[in-house]
């Protein structure tokens, strides 16, 4: 908290408290510099001058999953949108093939949730890094098309992830495979009746969050 300094035009003389819990009060930009929103003691959501570089350095004990990550297999995928600069990162080899750490990796949850604890990764260079499950690359090009079009993974995400086909063009046809078996929206959904009464309204009250009125 040495570098942060509150932005907001009430709190300028804000001095951070190291004792004090903070809470993130607002969804931060995904980037180092980004807009980061924490809330003080007095409930005030204030902007801090920037998203800081991560630094776990002397709070291991208090970090859950800790892996040691080779720097040699490390490859940036997002340069592209970034000016240049690399935030995301792939592994190129799988974390089981390496001894020193497929015993760790089994005690990993397979799908993480939110409320699991986050995993980091720590490179030799002292950089730490975090696990986004969100992420899950899979092959899809010309020549190694995806079989399913990520059928697969828009169902286990219930319809989070979309598909990643797409339509026939001048640019793929070339390369185009029929499958039966492919992605797409109306695959993914399905049509339902259910008799509106005060049994199933209550089940779609609980299910959604949502209410749902009978007239």
């Amino acid at each position: 908290t040495d570098n942060l300094t509150v932005q907001d035009i009430n709190h300028l003389d804000y001095v951070f408290d190291p004792t004090f819990t903070y809470k993130l009060c607002r969804i931060p930009e995904e980037r180092i510099g980004g807009s980061l929103f924490l809330q003080i003691e007095d409930g005030a959501c204030v902007e801090v001058k920037q998203n800081p570089l991560l630094n776990l350095n002397g709070f291991e004990s208090s970090v859950g999953h800790i892996l040691d990550l080779p720097d040699e297999n490390l490859q940036g995928i997002d340069q592209w949108w970034t000016d240049g600069d690399e935030f995301v990162y792939r592994l190129d080899t799988s974390l089981f093939d390496n001894p020193a750490l497929s015993e760790t990796c089994l005690g990993l949850p397979s799908v993480p949730q939110s409320v699991d604890a986050p995993i980091f990764g720590r490179l030799s260079d002292g950089t730490w890094m975090m696990f986004d499950p969100r992420i899950d690359l899979q092959m899809n090009t010309p020549n190694e098309p995806s079989s399913d079009g990520g059928k697969q993974a828009s169902i286990d995400s219930s319809g989070i992830a979309f598909c990643s086909n797409v339509p026939r063009t001048f640019l793929n046809e070339n390369e185009c495979q029929l499958t039966t078996n492919a992605c797409d929206a109306s695959s993914l959904r399905s049509q339902v009746d259910i008799l509106l009464q005060n049994s199933t309204i209550a089940a779609l009250n609980n299910l959604t969050g949502q209410y749902v009125h009978a007239i």
